[in-house]
């Protein structure tokens, strides 16, 4: 008798498997190539790097085929490909500026595909826009987050970037870079 009640205790605390529970369909079991994949993604991404190159004035920069960078005036940086009137230079952006503004204190170029001028000295520059060109003047600090954008400066002090895909130029001295983002290319312009 006493073996009959620990059957009945035992089976609505320990059920016991049946065919009917093995063949559940509701859980959908996850393969183990999507975690491959998964870690094969973050792997990919973790292990890309930017590269930082400067040329000194005169010499050409060293290219490759797999890594060739465009030149400073190329105009195809900034949004559409170029059309055959496209300008080539800092004095041609400059013409063809759909916006001018004063630098202020915190100035923060956001317009998005335009063709912005800069004029007047900035302590500080900050470039959030994709896909533009901004034309300045002398810049303590200059810090573009956007990507995709052409910047043009005189002579900047500080160069921080953490946006892809840029291209800023300047005439004066070689400025204290940090660059966090990938595919930025920098350099003097020797024009």
């Amino acid at each position: 008798m006493s073996q009959d009640r620990d059957i009945l205790a035992i089976t609505p605390r320990h059920r016991i498997p049946n065919v009917d529970d093995m063949t559940n369909t509701n859980q959908s079991p996850r393969p183990r190539w999507s975690a491959l994949a998964g870690i094969a993604l973050i792997g990919a991404t973790a292990l890309s790097g930017c590269t930082l190159r400067f040329t000194e004035p005169g010499t050409p920069p060293p290219s490759s085929p797999s890594d060739e960078a465009p030149s400073a005036s190329d105009p195809s940086l900034a949004g559409d490909p170029p059309a055959d009137d496209a300008p080539r230079d800092r004095d041609a952006y400059i013409a063809r500026a759909d916006q001018t503004v004063p630098c202020s204190p915190g100035l923060d170029i956001g317009t998005h595909g335009g063709i912005i001028r800069v004029e007047g000295d900035c302590e500080t520059l900050t470039v959030s826009a994709d896909a533009a060109v901004v034309v300045a003047d002398n810049v303590g600090t200059l810090t573009v987050t956007g990507s995709a954008s052409t910047v043009f400066v005189l002579d900047v002090s500080s160069l921080h970037l953490s946006g892809d895909a840029n291209l800023i130029t300047w005439t004066g001295t070689t400025p204290m870079v940090a660059d966090d983002g990938t595919s930025n290319t920098i350099g003097k312009d020797l024009r």
